[in-house]
Formats: C-alpha cells, structure tokens, sequence
C-alpha cells in the first residue's frame, strides 16, 4: 500500500542564465523526503522589481528546466532591459515535488525550497577595438 503526504522541503535550486533572457533552472528529485511518488515538480520564479510569481510544472522525471523570460506573459514584460541602469534584473527561484493520491484524488503540496535570487546577465555594453 502506498502513502500519500506533502514531501519535505527540496534543496535550493541551481540556477544558471544562458543569457540575457534564457535561464537554467536545476534540483535534485532525491535529496528531501518525499511523501509518495512525485506527480510533478514545480518552479517558481519571481521578478523581484515588479513583484510578480509564475509556477511553471515539470514532469517527475525531470531534473531541470529552461526558461525564456521573453516568454512570460505580464503587464511590463520580466526580460531584463540591459541598456537601463535603473532596472533591476534580479530573479527568484525555487522549486517544490507535488504528489497525487488517485484515490482520494487529492494533491499534496510540499515546502518550497529556499529561494535562490539572481541577477540576469547582461551583455557588456562596451565596445572592444582591438588597436595597432
């Protein structure tokens, strides 16, 4: 017989930008009790400017997720403007296991990891010339 419960907190994500605008996002499935067997895996992601969250789902057997923040849909859009100097481009991340028991067709949701905040890179603005 199998038991159903809210999984225990996940360690904090490993987070890595491939760019400007497209992130990394990684966990490991193993290392926190898990309540049952893992429906699904859920990240979420905060623009810490503007205040606002997305969830985004991930298969059980996944291990990551990658991400293009062009691609959120928001009321001032979360890609990092890398000519402003005002912006903030910092980020939040974590991620959670989510288990289902089909009998009582119930989901448990489990902690949330720490949240890990990271800047966006951003390309240098410079211009390098290489002299004679």
């Amino acid at each position: 017989m199998i038991f159903f419960s809210e999984s225990g907190a996940m360690k904090t994500p490993v987070v890595k930008f491939l760019n400007s605008t497209e992130v990394k996002v990684e966990w490991d499935g193993h290392a926190f009790h898990v309540g049952g067997p893992v429906y699904r895996y859920e990240t979420k992601i905060t623009h810490l400017y503007l205040n606002e969250t997305h969830i985004i789902h991930a298969d059980p057997d996944a291990k990551n997720i990658e991400v293009n923040l062009e691609e959120m849909v928001t009321s001032q859009g979360w890609a990092p403007d890398c000519f402003n100097h005002s912006n903030r481009n910092i980020y939040g991340f974590s991620t959670r296991a989510v288990t289902f028991d089909p009998k009582s067709t119930k989901y448990y949701y489990g902690d949330w990891s720490i949240e890990r905040n990271e800047p966006a890179l951003c390309e240098s603005e410079f211009i390098f010339v290489k002299l004679k």
